[in-house]
């Protein structure tokens, strides 16, 4: 049985899942800063319109990002998007990285 993990924002999450996108999203964080800004703000708010096309590559070779709807908004999967919200905090230049799964030290 696969370990499922809570997440900061209260959500359930197979735990292999949320190791594989947290590492994604690290990566992003310490290459890309602008393409990290826009997913961040797209999991935070579904109407976002991704920035470029370029952008959206990047995500897209992250495995962060499905697609990009007509309207320029972003198709991301659900789990994504939960521990993505879960992982950052601040917004705009203050936004700092950390580890999405609640635990006993987090609570403090």
């Amino acid at each position: 049985m696969i370990e499922t993990v809570t997440l900061r924002n209260g959500k359930e999450a197979p735990a292999p899942a949320v190791s594989t996108v947290f590492l994604a999203l690290r990566r992003l964080f310490e290459t890309d800063a602008l393409a990290f800004y826009e997913l961040v703000t797209a999991c935070r708010d579904s109407s976002h319109v991704i920035f470029s096309e370029p952008i959206a590559a990047t995500l897209t070779s992250f495995a962060l990002l499905e697609s990009v709807n007509a309207d320029g908004t972003a198709r991301i999967h659900d789990l994504t998007r939960d521990v993505v919200v879960a992982s950052v905090e601040g917004s705009d230049f203050e936004m700092r990285l950390r580890w999405p799964v609640e635990t006993a030290e987090t609570d403090q």
